[in-house]
């Protein structure tokens, strides 16, 4: 068996969850818009409650969106879906990055199984004031200095670094990492069961060890970080469409993981890999035809 294939044969990939959310709703006194999270500051963002320990204005930045996401990666029978590796929210003002299996053996050990607002994002508020050590519960605050001319290169800064990052990981393992993104103008994502067949009989070698998953908030990515995010996500990359056209951030993102959970996410994707929009619909044409054919055949 040729090394590539001893290396696909062993091979579950990882997802990493990328949360873009330009955060925008909040304003300040001067009543001029405040983008980014605004982790733990009153009026402006999320706020533990003195009284019970929760939080508060959770709507703020929409991280109630971001937790509802983050729950997505939860799975029956166990904390988190295996195959999470990593859930990151980046705003212009803040980051947080969830290391999803440590989370999981955090909370493991505190009792817990249920990813509540007060866990997901009350934890976070306590490691953004010091009251909880990222090294305990897997989550990693990192803030950024806001930029006037609305440039955002804190933000870029360390994206870069976090893609390359995942990257590396990937190479140093022998393997490759695919960044994923979703629009709707995209070619659908249909799973098959002959997805990947085309793969492999054109030499598309089936080592994606992990797969960076950009989604949006409520308002989706924005349209102005589009371009750059798109080049900084390196290659290979791919756009896709789901089933049901414009979704959710967290129905997307349950979307894409229960197909990669019934292995139909990486084959369809090795499959646009190599195969041009048009080459797409005639495969699915002819996919559909052999169906036909065969119904008919049998009565």
């Amino acid at each position: 068996m040729a090394p590539k294939k001893r290396l696909a044969a062993r091979l579950e990939a990882r997802l990493h969850i990328l949360y873009v959310e330009q955060a925008e709703d909040q304003r300040g006194p001067d009543k001029k818009r405040r983008v980014g999270l605004h982790l733990g500051v009153p009026k402006l963002g999320a706020t533990r409650c003195s009284a019970c320990d929760g939080v508060v204005d959770v709507w703020r930045g929409r991280l109630d969106n971001v937790q509802t996401s983050l729950r997505m990666c939860c799975a029956e029978g166990s904390l988190f879906r295996p195959s999470i590796a990593q859930f990151t929210v980046l705003s212009p003002r803040a980051a947080l990055c969830y290391d999803v299996p440590r989370l999981g053996s955090w909370m493991t050990a505190k009792g817990t199984k249920r990813a509540t607002e007060a866990l997901v994002v009350g934890s976070a508020l306590r490691v953004v004031a010091g009251e909880l050590s990222e090294e305990e519960c897997g989550i990693k605050h990192a803030a950024f200095e806001a930029s006037a001319a609305d440039t955002h290169e804190g933000m870029w800064s360390w994206l870069d670094r976090w893609i390359t990052e995942v990257r590396s990981r990937a190479s140093a393992s022998g393997a490759r990492c695919l960044a994923l993104t979703l629009n709707k103008a995209a070619p659908m994502l249909v799973p098959s069961a002959t997805a990947g067949t085309l793969a492999a009989h054109l030499g598309e070698a089936a080592d994606i060890s992990d797969i960076i998953v950009v989604i949006g908030g409520p308002a989706g990515v924005p349209a102005s970080w589009r371009q750059r995010l798109d080049a900084m996500l390196g290659k290979p990359w791919l756009e896709i469409a789901l089933r049901g056209s414009l979704q959710h951030s967290y129905a997307a993102l349950l979307d894409l993981v229960l197909m990669h959970e019934r292995k139909e996410l990486v084959p369809a994707l090795l499959d646009r890999l190599v195969l041009t929009p048009a080459q797409i619909d005639q495969w699915m044409q002819a996919e559909r035809e052999l169906a036909r054919m065969w119904l008919g055949a049998i009565g």
